[in-house]
């Protein structure tokens, strides 16, 4: 997806709408989306405003994967956009299609309040349909520039394309270094009272079902928006179990070894501890605040590559540290999920090289390590566990990440037999698997996920 020139949202436009949006755009009207934007606005200011509102973009709006967007502007010339969630079934608002609409709303607010990355301000927000649109919406600040996804292979324009790239990656690893300075003892997403000075207590995730989805295109049906509701949960391995667990229950060997594999992984993952001190346990994990959706669609940078904004905070939660906000934004770790990386493919779109993201990664750690304190432990590896991430999340990324982890782990002409994926699947899901052989995959995984 692509955004236009001045943006707010992982936006596109296109002729084609997609099918979820049909009935939403058909349920707005001009009338509707001025009358919000007025009354919101002389809220906001505590006046009569005394201006015009119109619709920009009503016939054309912008959206993205789970947001319609239409921009406001008033006579004086300020900008808003109004963002509205994409309905679930049959084009209705309903429990499972439900976005964390308050949550992300107030913790924008909060991360605002208490760091200096720049967050579209949030003016106000509906987790209902009683307004004047009839649908739960979040109304934000207009922001003017383009997103990384524009701009990166972009060789056009006075900037240098490596000078760009750099402050890019420079200015968006100071931008989430801030959050290391916030701890949480559950992962889940923040609640909060009247205010948004403090959050009061942690709630579940609301994480998509891409089962579902999945096998709804499978039958040839337009998916419907399909939300769960888990959590909150006390530890890493809790949550990434609970991720795992909303995949269907494998039905043949080589998938149930698929899964075994992803077990394995799991038992030997971090715990998400601030800092490991010599000789001392901590038995309390503890986890922080991370972007959702850390990809180049959601940050909006200058020509020069300097940062504006980062967007598109929906279902914003606490995570484990090795996910959390010191990890690499997900365009220079694309090699590490293989259904996506289209690199050396002639009909895919432009791709760094896997030497080219190699080095885009030590450049951006390097400088998150030189701006995170000494209390919190820096991976080198989140790539990897960025990739462990996914496999538990989406089925139809799951055994192709698992491939890459062999292929890395295990690779053909070294001294020892090479272990080949579909084989040691079925050994482990008809357990025939040599005991030796599984030792070793464990050991593999192990050092993997060391620290």
């Amino acid at each position: 997806m692509s955004s236009k020139t001045a943006v707010l949202a992982d936006a596109s436009s296109s002729e084609e709408t997609p099918a979820r949006y049909v009935s939403l755009m058909a349920s707005m009207t001009q009338e509707s989306l001025v009358s919000l934007g007025i009354r919101v606005r002389l809220e906001a200011s505590g006046k009569d405003p005394m201006f015009g509102c119109t619709v920009l973009d009503f016939e054309r709006p912008n959206y993205g994967s789970f947001n319609l967007l239409y921009t406001l502007q008033f006579s004086d010339g300020m900008k808003w956009v109004v963002r509205i969630p994409a309905p679930g079934e049959q084009g209705l608002f309903t429990p499972t299609s439900s976005r964390f609409i308050r949550s992300d709303a107030m913790t924008m607010s909060f991360i605002r309040q208490n760091t200096n990355i720049p967050i579209p301000e949030i003016f106000d927000f509906d987790e209902t349909v009683d307004n004047e649109i009839g649908a739960p919406y979040m109304m934000m600040e207009f922001v003017e520039g383009k997103p990384v996804s524009e701009l990166w292979f972009d060789d056009t324009g006075p900037t240098p394309l490596e000078e760009r790239r750099l402050r890019i990656l420079d200015t968006v690893a100071e931008a989430m270094s801030q959050l290391s300075k916030f701890r949480f003892d559950k992962i889940g997403s923040l609640q909060f009272g009247s205010d948004a000075s403090k959050p009061t207590n942690i709630g579940p995730c609301n994480v998509l079902d891409e089962t579902s989805e999945l096998a709804a295109m499978l039958d040839g049906q337009e998916p419907a928006i399909t939300f769960r509701k888990i959590g909150p949960f006390n530890t890493s391995r809790e949550y990434f179990q609970a991720l795992l667990s909303m995949q269907d229950d494998p039905a043949d060997p080589a998938s149930v070894g698929i899964r075994e594999l992803l077990n394995m992984m799991l038992q030997e993952l971090p715990r998400s501890i601030p800092t490991k001190k010599p000789g001392a346990e901590i038995e309390t994990e503890t986890f922080v605040l991370a972007h959702p959706d850390f990809g180049p669609q959601n940050i909006i940078v200058s020509e020069n590559g300097s940062l504006v904004a980062l967007i598109d905070w929906d279902d914003v939660q606490t995570v484990p540290h090795c996910i959390g906000n010191t990890r690499y934004p997900s365009w220079i770790t694309r090699d590490w999920d293989p259904l996506r990386y289209g690199y050396g493919n002639p009909h895919c779109g432009s791709e760094n090289s896997p030497q080219e993201l190699e080095y885009f990664r030590s450049y951006y750690a390097d400088k998150m390590a030189s701006l995170v304190s000494e209390s919190v432990t820096f991976s080198k590896k989140t790539h990897v566990f960025e990739a462990f991430w996914i496999a538990v999340s989406s089925p139809t990324c799951s055994i192709h990440i698992i491939d890459k982890f062999f292929k890395y782990l295990f690779p053909e002409g070294l001294e020892q037999e090479p272990l080949f994926l579909y084989d040691t699947a079925i050994g482990l899901g008809e357990n025939t698997l040599d005991h030796e052989e599984k030792l070793g995959i464990c050991e593999g995984f192990r050092g993997l996920l060391a620290y």
